[in-house]
């Protein structure tokens, strides 16, 4: 018994021992791979930081900036984190400098000027960037004085019986001619290059007429030309589009019972009526006419007691009333209807 009892007790602590050496090798073992993994994390962090630099920045302050027509110098503040260029600066436009890096100043200067101009700088860091505008202006320039110089240009209407003539004039010399008659358009529809130069308007057609009438006036509004259909007849044409003052109708009283109208069109045709003692009277007549400086003229399609043309001077017109010296009484005023 005691043989067999001091036996067992060297094959347990044998055990023993045997598992006591063999957790604290697993410890050392799990303790090495432990400062390996920290180590080999540090490194790949150290290279990861080493390899990504900052993302590029770059602000200019201000974004804008103007210098006057005398000319004149003005500063931009550049912040940055990398190495920047300039560009875009035109050769009215000095800039200085047109490089550099981390934060800096740009100068940008301009000398006189008698016209309004202005650029866009443009301002590279990497992959950033950043833009001024630089405004000079003048303000005695105008960098578009007259929009319409020719004041032809539109479309332009003369009414007849049967019909009516259309002529549009372009800004770049050119111009159509077209004409609707008896309900349909006439062969007469044409294309033309033309002139116009000391009241004279000649229209040379592409299919190699021309055609030239004298200008007697030309507005905003209405154009008269001379020998357009015959050699000493004036044809009226309205513009298209514009504003009429005129175009209603206008009636006067004269008596208890008896009144006058005048009724415009905005086509530059129009009507006359008249209502005398309870009939209508034979004044009943058709006309076309201008309105220009404040006279009306005439031109009535048949000639009964006035003359053919005839010209009537107006005091006033407003949107109600129209005060007009019409006939032997003197000035009359018209009220709109």
């Amino acid at each position: 018994m005691p043989l067999l009892f001091r036996k067992k007790v060297k094959k347990k602590a044998k055990t023993y021992i045997i598992k006591f050496l063999f957790i604290n090798d697993i410890m050392r073992k799990t303790t090495f791979f432990r400062n390996v993994l920290a180590l080999a994390v540090a490194a790949t962090m150290s290279v990861g930081f080493t390899s990504c630099g900052e993302d590029d920045e770059v602000v200019a302050n201000p974004t804008s900036v103007s210098i006057d027509a005398a000319g004149g110098t003005q500063t931009i503040q550049v912040t940055s984190n990398t190495n920047w260029t300039v560009s875009g600066n035109p050769g009215w436009l000095t800039v200085a400098p047109t490089q550099g890096s981390q934060n800096g100043t740009i100068t940008v200067t301009a000398n006189s000027t008698s016209e309004s101009r202005s650029c866009v700088l443009y301002i590279q860091a990497g992959d950033a960037q950043a833009t001024v505008s630089v405004n000079q202006s003048n303000p005695n320039s105008n960098p578009n004085p007259n929009p319409n110089p020719n004041p032809l240009v539109g479309t332009w209407k003369h009414t007849f019986e049967d019909g009516y003539d259309l002529i549009t004039f372009y800004d770049n010399n050119r111009g159509t001619y077209s004409q609707y008659e008896n309900g349909r358009w006439d062969a007469y529809n044409e294309s033309f290059t033309y002139s116009y130069a000391n009241n004279m308007l000649t229209l040379d057609f592409d299919n190699d007429d021309d055609h030239t009438a004298k200008v007697i006036s030309l507005t905003s509004t209405t154009l008269e030309l001379l020998g357009w259909d015959h050699a000493n007849e004036v044809t009226i044409f309205i513009k298209q589009g514009a504003p009429n003052p005129l175009v209603g109708t206008w009636k006067a009283n004269f008596g208890s019972d008896s009144w006058m109208s005048f009724t415009f069109n905005d086509n530059g045709t129009g009507a006359y009526t008249e209502y005398d003692n309870g009939h209508w009277d034979s004044y009943n007549e058709t006309f076309t006419y201008t309105y220009v400086n404040n006279i009306i003229t005439i031109h009535w399609d048949e000639d009964y007691d006035y003359e053919e043309v005839e010209t009537i001077p107006v005091r006033s017109l407003t949107s109600t009333e129209l005060v007009m010296n019409f006939d032997e009484e003197g000035y009359r005023t018209f009220y709109k209807q």
